[in-house]
């Protein structure tokens, strides 16, 4: 979690194809996907989204998971000298609600994301990547996470096929650096199924739909435990105005199971229900590759 995610553009799947967390919930036309074969294989990308929902969880939330705390996300990636190996970096800024400073102290807020992701072409139409995204989160309140700026390192690896549809099977280890109890004690293993299909509607504009599955297994186990499992459906219109930019408005629906909580402070307990897992969201991103 903050996490993301293209692995989120936003909305991160694990292993980049665009970075593999994020963004997750985004798909990825092939349009904006041949950005990065530009001259130097620059591509840079801003995403403007109503709220930042990683693996099914509204990371910024408040009071509910249908909060719409929005999300400034930067974002910038290097094909290096044309190998295919990508290197890049992309944040997370919450930049409405009152809970911001609350977010940043708690390592939910201004997360940092340097990403590697090496693609492995087994076929004209199959191909693995294997890539790794580290995480980090300055301006976090050491009494409550156990260090200055928490650290988190994703290894994984991903397999994809290009049918009828385009389908995707990605696997990672969420790992956090530190050992404290809010950090390396939230490691899992994220198993990361999706299915994806693009239509050509004109010759700049094309319809993206996706949807994908999550499972954790957490480092202490699922016991107790909630986000264990996330779905997520996606629906974006990319639409390629010049050779090298691409604006993508999309709208995004997910669901995760939320763990029963009880309030430190009073005692009292909050049961979940089915129903309060669902997180909506729509957005704008913008990508541009020299």
């Amino acid at each position: 979690m903050g996490f993301l995610r293209f692995f989120l553009l936003i909305g991160l799947t694990v292993i980049c194809p665009a970075r593999v967390i994020g963004q997750e919930d985004r798909v990825l036309s092939e349009r904006e996907a041949a950005l990065e074969d530009s001259k130097i294989g620059l591509n840079m990308s801003l995403d403007f989204q109503t709220a930042y929902v990683f693996r099914g969880y509204n990371v910024f939330q408040q009071d509910s998971q249908l909060d719409q705390q929005m999300l400034f996300a930067p974002g910038i990636s290097w094909n290096i000298l044309g190998s295919g190996i990508e290197l890049g970096y992309w944040g997370a800024y919450q930049v409405t609600g009152d809970n911001i400073g609350e977010n940043v102290a708690s390592a939910l807020g201004t997360e940092q994301d340097l990403y590697l992701n090496y693609p492995w072409e087994l076929t004209q139409e199959m191909a693995l990547s294997f890539g790794t995204v580290l995480y980090l989160y300055p301006g976090a309140d050491a009494s409550i996470t156990g260090a200055d700026v928490p650290i988190f390192i994703e290894p994984g690896i991903g397999f994809n096929a290009s049918l009828i549809v385009d389908l995707g099977l990605n696997a990672s280890y969420f790992f956090g650096i530190q050992d404290e109890a809010g950090i390396r004690g939230i490691s899992y293993l994220y198993i990361n199924p999706t299915v994806a299909k693009q239509f050509t509607l004109t010759p700049q504009i094309e319809l993206g739909l996706g949807l994908g599955y999550g499972f954790k297994l957490f480092k202490e186990g699922n016991d107790g435990a909630g986000n264990i499992h996330d779905i997520s459906v996606s629906v974006a219109l990319p639409i390629c105005l010049r050779e090298r930019v691409c604006f993508s408005p999309g709208f995004n629906v997910a669901w995760t199971d939320l763990a029963d909580t009880v309030d430190a402070e009073t005692g009292e307990a909050t049961e979940f229900k089915a129903a309060d897992g669902f997180a909506l969201w729509g957005g704008i991103t913008i990508s541009s590759g020299v």
